[in-house]
């Protein structure tokens, strides 16, 4: 069992280069695959290690929906990830979405990269400047169109709680066609595919906190479509 910290790139040459990242901060228990799948799966199953730095064209686009996926299956994982080279801007705000802790860039400079490389190996989390900037962009984009987000929050509550779109309906005394406009609009918003992911996505960017999460559909409704009061 190795422990340590696992450096995971799909080149080979990267590999020693994130040691060599990771050396120059005094880090000696680092080391490094390739491998993906379900075999990067057992192999951190088997070594545990307690830090994993993922690099970020390792799945191409989808290598932030990969780590969403790898923390559904390991939430105990501590995730970072670091690029060192161009990466699709509208696409980097979902490695923290998807539950990704820190995200480093040499985009941003040496010298950052190592300041974000330092905090994440105390065990702190680190957004790169540039990728914190978008998702500010992105928080002032939502608190534009309060009212509409407030009936969207109540739907992807009720999404939550398992109701089908005819309860959704029956419940907001709203349309199918309402409805459905009010999903397809969340799924586009958080650039995910389905309720559960639009959820984890709200809570993450605290759009929806646990409270709304917990307390939209009140008890009234849920006696509305037959659900029993949870203990």
């Amino acid at each position: 069992m190795r422990h340590g910290i696992l450096i995971v790139s799909r080149s080979e040459g990267i590999l020693p280069l994130g040691k060599m990242f990771l050396h120059h901060l005094k880090v000696t228990n680092a080391w490094g695959t390739t491998l993906d799948g379900e075999a990067l799966t057992m192999l951190i199953n088997k070594e545990k290690p307690h830090l994993i730095i993922m690099e970020a064209s390792f799945y191409k686009t989808a290598t932030p929906y990969m780590i969403g996926m790898l923390l559904e299956s390991m939430p105990f994982l501590h995730v970072a990830v670091f690029n060192l080279g161009e990466y699709p801007a509208h696409i980097e705000p979902h490695f923290i979405l998807n539950g990704a802790e820190s995200y480093v860039s040499l985009r941003n400079g040496m010298a950052e990269f190592y300041r974000g490389m330092r905090k994440i190996l105390k065990g702190e989390t680190y957004i790169a400047s540039h990728l914190k900037r978008h998702m500010a962009r992105m928080k002032e984009y939502t608190e534009k169109l309060p009212k509409k987000w407030q009936r969207e929050k109540e739907v992807l509550v009720l999404l939550s709680e398992g109701a089908t779109t005819k309860e959704i309906c029956d419940t907001l005394k709203v349309s199918t066609k309402t409805v459905d406009n009010h999903k397809e609009h969340l799924f586009k918003r958080f650039h995910v595919k389905n309720a559960i992911q639009a959820v984890g996505t709200a809570l993450r960017l605290e759009e929806l906190d646990i409270q709304e999460f917990m307390g939209v559909v009140n008890a009234d409704k849920k006696q509305e479509r037959g659900i029993p009061d949870r203990e």
